[in-house]
């Protein structure tokens, strides 16, 4: 917390937007993030708030990724988790050699039926605020993967490479997480120099073939993609009335009392699971 106040306080011209990670409520989160994460969360979340108070460049945001693991738990986890974000985001698990999870069984998708209505109570439930327009991209995220549920494209090209780049630890560069076939350079071995190697011709085949690639709905690509192409992405708001889907009762969000925060020393979060 020191770190935060001391470079929104030096820096009063830059905005900080800072996410704190909830995939549970209570023992939940700590089954998947670690022994004591609910409490220390609930600290860090306290600690941010009250230095907003006084740095009206820092603005707290919760994401929360859906998977196999807190499925059952989506329609909890919106009620208590967006009165405490200025920008609610919601993610959905994916496994990839990337995160290390592969055969973890965690990836959100794996029984379209099930997920279907998950995610259409989410899409009705989530609002869009006129002050937080980062709203509306959530929920467009939402309705796309509501898209690709019903067997359908998202009909938005992939900015992977091109909005975005994956940058390794040992320095090797790639379009994103998911494709397969390796990094196209790597930032160690060249110098260190992004822009000469973001122009080379390996980068440009690289970016080319992330564009044709619909295999993945990351938030991570799918927001800064839908940024790419605005108007592609606002169709995306025919995406539920296409879909036929079995009926099932609707989320209704009713006023939930103010979360009481304890104080705890401990403000590093460990996390268990791969996340986009």
């Amino acid at each position: 917390m020191a770190l935060v106040k001391r470079l929104t306080t030096e820096n009063p011209t830059v905005m900080f937007h800072i996410t704190i990670s909830i995939d549970g409520i209570g023992a939940l989160q700590d089954e998947l993030r670690g022994p004591h994460q609910w409490e220390r969360t609930l600290a860090t979340w306290h600690g941010l708030h009250n230095l907003q108070q006084t740095h009206p460049n820092l603005h707290v945001s919760v994401q929360s990724t859906i998977s196999q693991a807190n499925a059952h738990t989506a329609d909890e986890l919106l009620r208590t988790c967006l009165p405490m974000s200025e920008n609610y985001a919601l993610a959905f698990a994916s496994e990839s050699e990337f995160y290390g999870n592969q055969g973890a069984g965690i990836a959100f998708a794996r029984d379209r039926r099930s997920a279907i209505p998950i995610v259409t109570r989410l899409v009705e439930a989530y609002p869009v605020s006129i002050r937080h327009p980062a709203t509306v991209l959530v929920k467009l995220f939402l309705l796309g993967e509501l898209r690709r549920l019903s067997g359908a494209d998202t009909g938005i090209r992939c900015a992977a490479g091109a909005a975005t780049l994956t940058l390794k630890a040992d320095g090797s560069v790639m379009t994103c997480l998911f494709r397969s076939g390796g990094a196209f350079a790597n930032v160690r071995a060249d110098g260190y120099d992004l822009p000469s190697l973001l122009a080379s011709d390996k980068a440009l085949v690289a970016c080319h073939s992330a564009a044709q690639c619909s295999q993945c709905w990351i938030n991570c690509e799918a927001i800064p993609s839908m940024l790419q192409s605005p108007f592609a992405a606002l169709s995306l708001m025919g995406a539920k009335r296409r879909l036929t889907r079995q009926a099932e009762p609707e989320m209704v969000l009713s006023p939930q009392p103010r979360l009481t925060l304890h104080t705890v020393p401990i403000e590093v979060h460990s996390q268990k699971e791969g996340r986009s």
